[in-house]
């Protein structure tokens, strides 16, 4: 098949065609590029069904597979570009205000069988197959847009999952895999994994499926890469921010992103914070070796011989950022004197906005990196662990929980009786609310027109200390 846009000819049994071609649209729109008529509505549009109420925009990957590539969707296994085994996925981009780059959401790779993919290997996955070799085209979503036709392409790139991150999209891969073949499908999280996860499907809002080894049905799933990874990604491949990827040595070349952080640290345990960057700075690079600091992120990136005034790819990827990783000191008693705070929030956000749409909920999708220094006696503080913390069901539940009450209190106008560290029910909690203020005058208007002091999301330190680090020794021993 032969195609000609802007002096560039489209062979789809060309990879170097292919690409020449489709960076014809960088900097354009489809409209733009292919002439397409005001009239002419994409591929899944929809008109707003009520007055300031958006309609569907349209699918850009299914408009760009028709329109700019000839192709016909028909939903199988095969590559879309079959003579050359070449994918093609499009991603959204959104822009914040200070124009940092982010992916609008996760990529969706291929449908997941649970009754097939148990005959299936990493290696020999549909997943690893569609994941090779990726023709990859980004766009600039705009809310102001109603039509997909009208927004412009930023990035086209040949792309691939690199060979640095295989063995935690492994890893993530086998987790999911271990659910489904002990028949708990119904049970699968974005939280359980770390780059790859297995992402409910965005049709057919209540259809279940059935699932091996199990009669209780399960939600339809498909394999993703994360928002988190792809931003990432699209980051590097834009080169629009300074981010290092940890240089492996050969013996960590099939870690996985915990195993390496443990690996990284084996040799410091027992040191003090001052002794560990003392040791790493004889081995740093100039850059590094500034860090007078003593942050916990200062240290992991020494220890990683990533640059202080760049960001670690792989942390990126995770969605580990610096509000999800914390430093932890443990008295020599076992006790944690502090609970592990979340930023303050403001009133009129938590009165406004649901569960499902709360910076709470999204900050608990994303890991957490606790750093734990304990004391053993000696008055001195030094290195124990290094924990990877993703938040469990039971938690997470009771996140939703603690949120939602505190959020019928605020639109009540109640303030004195948020859940406290005894819990809802006083039998103890895993999330608490607190004061999170400098003093009585630091403070959020409310709703009702008033001001509070201002109040914060708090995990608990018992639980930290009972459940976090002793599932996590227990693991490890």
């Amino acid at each position: 098949m032969k195609k000609v846009v802007r002096g560039e000819t489209y062979d789809d049994s060309n990879v170097e065609r292919i690409l020449l071609y489709a960076k014809t649209i960088e900097g354009q729109t489809l409209r733009e590029v292919l002439g397409i008529p005001d009239d002419v509505k994409p591929k899944g549009y929809t008109e707003p069904k009520t007055a300031g109420k958006q309609g569907n925009k349209g699918t850009m990957g299914d408009n760009v597979e028709k329109y700019f590539f000839d192709i016909e969707n028909n939903n199988n296994q095969a590559p879309d570009f079959s003579m050359t085994e070449l994918e093609l996925k499009t991603t959204g981009l959104i822009r914040n205000k200070k124009g940092d780059i982010r992916a609008k959401e996760r990529l969706a790779i291929t449908n997941i069988n649970y009754m097939t993919i148990l005959n299936e290997t990493f290696e020999d996955s549909h997943m690893r197959d569609k994941t090779r070799r990726v023709l990859l085209m980004a766009y600039d979503y705009r809310d102001d847009t109603d039509n997909i036709f009208d927004m412009k392409f930023e990035l086209v790139a040949l792309w691939g999952i690199p060979e640095e991150d295989l063995p935690q999209v492994r890893e993530d891969w086998e987790k999911v895999i271990a659910k489904i073949r002990d028949g708990k499908a119904h049970e699968i999280s974005s939280r359980d994994t770390l780059y790859l996860e297995a992402a409910t499907t965005g049709s057919g809002h209540g259809v279940m499926v059935q699932q091996p080894n199990s009669p209780v049905p399960a939600k339809p799933r498909r394999w993703a890469l994360k928002s988190s990874y792809m931003t990432n990604v699209v980051n590097g491949l834009l080169a629009k921010k300074k981010v290092e990827k940890i240089q492996r040595d050969e013996d960590e070349r099939d870690l996985t992103l915990e195993e390496l952080i443990r690996s990284r640290f084996k040799d410091y345990i027992g040191l003090t914070a001052p002794e560990i960057l003392r040791k790493l700075n004889s081995a740093c690079s100039s850059a590094a070796k500034q860090a007078h600091a003593t942050s916990t992120m200062a240290l992991l990136k020494a220890a990683f011989g990533i640059d202080r005034d760049a960001s670690i790819a792989e942390f990126e990827k995770a969605g580990l950022r610096k509000s999800t990783i914390r430093t932890l000191r443990v008295e020599k008693s076992g006790r944690i004197k502090e609970s592990v705070s979340f930023p303050a929030f403001k009133w009129s956000d938590i009165a406004e906005t649901p569960w499902e749409e709360s910076d709470l909920r999204k900050t608990l999708l994303s890991p957490f990196l606790f750093v734990v220094y304990r004391d053993n006696g000696d008055g001195e503080y030094r290195l124990d662990d290094v924990v990877l913390w993703t938040c469990p069901d039971d938690a997470f539940a009771e996140a939703e929980k603690v949120y939602e009450d505190t959020r019928r209190k605020v639109r009540r106008g109640v303030y004195d009786q948020f859940a406290p560290i005894t819990g809802l029910d006083g039998t103890g909690s895993i999330f608490h609310v607190r004061p999170h203020a400098r003093n009585g005058a630091d403070t959020y208007p409310t709703p009702q027109g008033g001001e509070e002091m201002k109040r914060s999301f708090w995990i608990t330190n018992h639980y930290i200390v009972n459940d976090i680090l002793a599932r996590n020794a227990q693991s490890n021993s």
